[in-house]
């Protein structure tokens, strides 16, 4: 069904907050569809797109990532109060800073990496990204791909620090 949310979970221990946790995504997730079909002003819409999927998933940052031919650009972006925004250090760098998270991207619909120095660690070729998330106290990140009709990849949305307490 267009323009509809299905969740499916089962219960475990501590199992009550996270159907919360999801009741309230669905229900934010309506919010933010409605935002972006309602409001006739593009950028407008975006910053609050990304204002309110950053205050539900407790982000220190709600971004998107749109590709270019060799590069990527940072039109919208919602940084929490506390932290400064990331479009500035992101700024004439190359889509080869990707291509690590692409490879990944390969295999699975998003990247949830809980622990990024760890992860750096562990994978040679995202030294570079590693560093940059260090130097910018991102220690979690998710990404997940945004396609357009045709299925290609046109942006990411790039969450940081979801869910930290």
């Amino acid at each position: 069904m267009p323009n509809c949310v299905v969740t499916v979970f089962a219960l475990d221990e501590g199992g009550e907050s996270e159907i919360k946790r999801i009741a309230v995504t669905d229900a934010e997730f309506f919010e933010v569809n409605q935002q972006l079909l309602n409001d006739r002003r593009y950028f407008s819409s975006m910053q609050k797109a990304l204002r309110e999927i950053g205050n539900v998933t407790l982000a220190s940052h709600a971004l998107l990532l749109e590709l270019g031919a060799d590069s990527f650009t940072i039109n919208y972006e919602w940084a929490a109060p506390y932290v400064a925004p990331l479009n500035t250090q992101l700024e004439n760098i190359s889509k080869r800073f990707l291509e690590p998270i692409e490879r990944l991207l390969a295999r699975q619909n998003y990247l949830d990496i809980a622990d990024v120095a760890k992860f750096a660690e562990e994978e040679a070729d995202f030294a570079e990204q590693g560093d940059f998330c260090a130097k910018n106290d991102i220690d979690r990140i998710l990404l997940v791909p945004v396609k357009n009709d045709f299925g290609e990849i046109q942006a990411y949305l790039l969450l940081t620090n979801v869910y930290d307490k």
